[in-house]
């Protein structure tokens, strides 16, 4: 009795310190979880700081930029009196007041570069996002003069703002936060220089960002805590971004949490405001070739919501704590005399049980709690040792679902990686004849290749991001007529005739039967030769259902057709797994593929689908 009072004490005084332990505990997990939050944050918004200068560079050395930067420094160049002509045009421009413009200012802004950055740079953000990331957008030619603006810029003259020759060194600028009283908002500068087709200087083009919107688009908290707060704050102390309240450059350096940040990133307990918060910070370290801004990310949570739980769970062991004690010293002298025996009893078949005598049982005692214990126990017993006996059965059905799934989700990565990789070649070769195009019209259709490739590789990672999820999905009923009509979504212009005989056939079969469509679609379109026509069709046989692929093209060589559904074989004997793919997703619902096509006819293939596995019903 005294041992079981002295067990009482002793794991009173434990389940108080254990609730200390795990105070720290959550306090330091969630503070390097907020860490990591805070540090995602902050690379996020210098990532995204870099992307929008990739993004006017791409927008800068497009072909009509660059041809209208030629027009422009072409004319500058014969001008005996240039610089005079650029000083009198930016006088008159910058006494202009801001509510008016001058017919060379409406000449600009009407102009195809202006009109581009309205309708690239400008529209999309808005429609898209409800942001407007770019706030302003100016392109000068060499000399520094505006030749595309949007909105009208304070000046035309561009070429004499002090960080000038920063940026005709590093060929990029990045600025820091700054008040802007001609757009009235804050925002950043960013500026790159622009070469023509030669690597000669052609131009500027200068960027100014509205950072509100810019960290907006680049981090999304959410709200793990109610009293969460993110505050990004310059090394001064001055606030540029809240998720709350906050007026822009708001001084914070007299804050007592400002005075606990110190190194690249950490975390500590504070009092702010009469309130215990657990602060988390991450300076920000910059992106590629973006060396960053002098801007700490700040993330904190109020400890009494943090951790609530745990200081609720150490009030209730004290207030249990000293009852139990009392009761146990009742308990023990009860069950000392008229319950020890037969608890004994159980605990020693219990552990004969435990230690694999499954036929062990305890038998009648009694029909109070003990007894009902005993025959609990023994239903129990009785019930093992049945599951048991049928656990190697069930364990070979479980191993079986998991060997499939397993398999759905390796052939998953195949398809996966094989469209992305068919994707980025065509981007590398449109690339590679980019940069043999002399300057003509040509290149205009090349980048348009280009940029359509790009969309293309877009949508099959997006593709992929379906199937991010823990597991994969099981065979359905697939509506034939829409899957093959979605699955040709981003093979760019077609060139030939597709005729879709599927009317409302629907087939039991694995949702990924849309890349089976598209890769033999694409499969006639890259290895078919000049082919006009492919059609998709389906007859009923006695031993159930033949769907028909077939085009006009070359066909395939009888010398291919043998090894044709074989990894790394395509149908002229290129590496390919396309139509291993193909073979292997069908199987899954029993549905085998073969090639019946005469070569110099035309390619067919001709999938059969067993009884059972097709209906002809339209989808609601």
């Amino acid at each position: 009795m005294s041992l079981f009072l002295t067990v009482v004490v002793i794991l009173s005084a434990l389940a108080v310190f254990a609730m200390e332990v795990a105070r720290d505990s959550l306090v330091s997990s969630i503070g390097s979880h907020s860490v990591q939050v805070a540090d995602t944050a902050a690379s996020s918004i210098d990532s995204t700081i870099y992307l929008k200068r990739h993004e006017i560079w791409v927008f800068g050395n497009g072909a009509s930029v660059q041809g209208e930067l030629a027009i422009s420094n072409e004319e500058f160049d014969t001008m005996a009196d240039r610089e005079e002509y650029i000083d009198a045009i930016d006088d008159e421009w910058s006494s202009t007041p801001a509510s008016e413009t001058t017919p060379l200012m409406d000449q600009i802004m009407s102009n195809n570069i202006s009109t581009r950055i309205s309708k690239v740079l400008m529209e999309p953000y808005l429609e898209e996002h409800g942001v407007s990331i770019y706030s302003s957008v100016v392109v000068t030619n060499k000399y520094g003069a505006v030749v595309g603006m949007h909105p009208r810029a304070q000046d035309y003259r561009q070429n004499d703002v002090p960080w000038w020759p920063a940026l005709m060194q590093a060929r990029s600028f990045y600025g820091n936060v700054e008040y802007s009283p001609w757009l009235d908002l804050h925002g950043m500068t960013i500026a790159i220089t622009l070469n023509d087709m030669d690597g000669a200087y052609s131009g500027t083009m200068i960027a100014f960002l509205d950072v509100v919107s810019v960290i907006e688009e680049a981090v999304y908290l959410g709200r793990p805590f109610e009293t969460t707060e993110l505050h990004i704050i310059k090394s001064d102390g001055r606030l540029i971004f809240s998720d709350g309240a906050f007026h822009v450059f708001e001084n914070v350096s007299e804050a007592g949490y400002f005075a606990q940040i110190s190194g690249p990133s950490g975390y500590f307990v504070i009092d702010e405001g009469g309130k215990e918060k657990l602060f988390s910070f991450s300076q920000t370290s910059g992106y590629l070739s973006y060396p960053g801004n002098d801007w700490i990310v700040v993330v904190n949570h109020q400890t009494a919501e943090v951790l609530s739980s745990v200081d609720d769970l150490r009030t209730n062991v004290l207030r249990v704590a000293i009852p139990v004690l009392i009761l146990a010293v009742a308990l023990s002298y009860f069950f000392a005399l008229t319950m020890s025996r037969r608890v004994r009893t159980v605990a020693d078949v219990a552990v004969e049980f435990s230690k694999g005598r499954l036929d062990r049982r305890i038998g009648s005692m009694g029909s109070d709690e003990i007894g009902q214990l005993s025959r609990s126990f023994d239903q129990m017993a009785d019930e093992l040792s049945g599951l048991y006996a049928d656990l190697e059965g069930k364990v070979v059905d479980r191993t079986r679902e998991l060997d499939v799934a397993n398999k759905k989700l390796r052939l998953l990565g195949s398809i996966t990686r094989h469209d992305a990789l068919n994707q980025v070649s065509i981007i590398t070769g449109w690339i590679s004849v980019a940069e043999e195009a002399t300057k003509d019209k040509e290149q205009l259709e090349t980048l348009r290749k280009i940029k359509e490739a790009a969309v293309n590789l877009g949508a099959n990672l997006e593709f992929t991001g379906l199937y991010e999820k823990v597991g994969v999905k099981k065979p359905e009923w697939v509506d034939m007529d829409q899957a093959l009509t979605y699955s040709l979504f981003g093979l760019g212009p077609r060139e030939f005739e597709l005729h879709n005989g599927f009317g409302d056939l629907q087939v039991y079969c694995d949702p990924m039967i849309q890349n089976v469509l598209r890769n033999l679609v694409d499969n006639s379109v890259r290895h078919g030769g000049e082919i006009t026509r492919i059609s998709f069709s389906y007859q009923e046989v006695p031993d159930g259902l033949v769907i028909v692929c077939e085009d006009d093209g070359v066909g395939v060589p009888v010398e291919v057709k043998e090894s044709l559904f074989e990894p790394g074989k395509g149908s002229r004997g290129r590496k390919s797994f396309g139509l291993y793919l193909t073979k292997e997703i069908l199987a899954i619902t029993g549905i085998s593929i073969r090639e019946t096509g005469e070569p110099g006819k035309g390619a067919r293939f001709e999938m059969h689908v067993p009884p059972g596995g097709y209906r002809f019903q339209r989808s609601a």
